[in-house]
C-alpha cells in the first residue's frame, strides 16, 4: 500500500522457486514421466538446494527463447558439496553466456573497533571469479530499508571504501544495465 503502482513491464518475467517447484511429485507440477525424462526435472525431484545443473540448464532455456538478460536472484557464495559436476556445469554456462547473466552478493556488517565494515559475499570463485574491480556480471542483491521497513531510496553502485575507489560494487539494476550495455564486450 506504500508507493505509487506502475503497470508491469511485458518485458520483463520473474520466474520463481515456490513450494510447487521444491515438491514436484506431490504438488503435480510434474508428470512422473516427464520427471523421467528430464535431467534438470530429476535433479529438481531432490531436496533442495538443488544442483547447480539446474540453473544452467534454465539460462540456456531462457536466453534461447529470447531472453536478453538473466538475473539469479540467488545467493551462491560456497561450492555446491553434494554436486561438484554442477559447479562446473554452471560456471560454463556463465562463461558460454558472459554478459547476459548476473548473480547476486551481499553485504553483511561486522564490528570492527569501534566502527562498523560492511563484507561482500560474493558468489563462490568456483562460478565466476571476483576481486577489485568487481566483475560486472554480480550485482548487490539487497535493498536498505528505513526503520520502519519502507524502502524509499536505492542507489545503484555502492562505494565499500572511500579510500580505494576500486572497492564498490553495482546493485543488481545496475549489474544488468551495464551488462546490457556492453553485451558487445562479452561477445
Amino acid at each position: 500500500t506504500y508507493g505509487r503502482k506502475t503497470p508491469a513491464d511485458a518485458e520483463v518475467v520473474v520466474l520463481g522457486i515456490d513450494e510447487a517447484t521444491l515438491d514436484l511429485e506431490n504438488a503435480s507440477s510434474a508428470f512422473p514421466e516427464d520427471i523421467e525424462a528430464s535431467r534438470p526435472l530429476q535433479l529438481m525431484n531432490r531436496l533442495f538446494p538443488w544442483s547447480r545443473e539446474v540453473y544452467a540448464h534454465v539460462i540456456d532455456q531462457l536466453l534461447a527463447a529470447g531472453a536478453k538478460t538473466v538475473v539469479v536472484d540467488l545467493l551462491m557464495p560456497a561450492a555446491n558439496e553434494e554436486f561438484p559436476e554442477g559447479d562446473a556445469l554452471f560456471r560454463d554456462c556463465l562463461e558460454r553466456h558472459a554478459g547476459r547473466v548476473v548473480l547476486g552478493a551481499e553485504l553483511a556488517a561486522r564490528q570492527v573497533g569501534q566502527g562498523v565494515s560492511d563484507t561482500v559475499h560474493f558468489p563462490h570463485p568456483g562460478l565466476i571469479e571476483h576481486g577489485w574491480p568487481v566483475d560486472d556480471r554480480i550485482g548487490l542483491a539487497m535493498y536498505a530499508t528505513d526503520d520502519d521497513g519502507v524502502i524509499r531510496r536505492t542507489s545503484f553502485l555502492r562505494q565499500l571504501d572511500a579510500r580505494l575507489p576500486e572497492r564498490q560494487i553495482h546493485t543488481f539494476a545496475a549489474a544488468t544495465l551495464t551488462i546490457g550495455t556492453n553485451r558487445a564486450l562479452y561477445s
